[in-house]
């Protein structure tokens, strides 16, 4: 048996790129795969790829769109046992003329998107008793990298927010984790010879930082 053979996935983000991947591996593995994004001809042609997934448009920033796309996996499933946060934007303008909405558009996708993602899941896992929530966030939530202030500031607010995901109930285990692509960049430095500089040292920072939001009842 194949190793999500039963289970159910969603993915933001999922219309190209690491999104499509992420549900093309899932869908590989034998989860059924709901594809979210707003432009539904791109989903379409991962589900295609992926052929045991489904496309559900709507945008992670609004809060109607998640209760709809929440509401939506769960008449098709009755449970959700993984949520990837892979939605994201980015604006490379400098942070001297950045406009409010600029940095606003950000935020929301990157920031609130996974807020009310997470959130409006988590509580249907919370009545499940189990789950897994997955942020893919970045190496730029660890450093600087050129004009990427609101997409930076965004992701490094990942982190702090999936440390404190948090539920008071009892009997279940949900486990949210936050990826950051470290691993690859040591590597590729490692062999050119260079060192990878100290605020950015896997001792220091882990490539995933995980929070069990709660442990069984012992």
């Amino acid at each position: 048996m194949r190793r999500f053979e039963g289970r159910s996935v969603i993915v933001t983000g999922a219309g190209r790129g690491i999104g499509r991947a992420i549900a093309e591996r899932f869908a590989s593995e034998g989860a059924d795969v709901m594809c979210v994004g707003r432009t539904q001809e791109p989903l379409e042609e991962t589900a295609a790829i992926c052929q045991s997934a489904w496309v559900a448009t709507g945008d992670v920033s609004r809060a109607d769109d998640v209760e709809r796309l929440v509401s939506a996996a769960l008449d098709r499933w009755e449970r959700i046992d993984v949520l990837v946060n892979n939605a994201g934007i980015d604006d490379e303008t400098p942070f001297l003329e950045m406009t409010d909405d600029n940095w606003n558009a950000v935020i929301a996708t990157n920031l609130t998107g996974v807020f009310l993602m997470s959130q409006r899941v988590a509580r249907a896992m919370r009545e499940a008793t189990s789950g897994v929530i997955l942020h893919n966030i970045s190496i730029d939530a660890l450093g600087g990298d050129g004009p990427f202030a609101s997409y930076n500031a965004s992701k490094a607010a990942l982190l702090g927010l999936n440390r404190i995901i948090d539920y008071p109930a009892r009997d279940m285990t949900i486990t949210a984790e936050a990826g950051v692509k470290m691993k690859q960049l040591a590597d590729t430095l490692a062999k050119e010879g260079q060192r990878l500089p100290d605020s950015l040292r896997i001792s220091r920072w882990q490539p995933t930082h995980h929070h069990r939001i709660s442990r069984r009842a012992r």
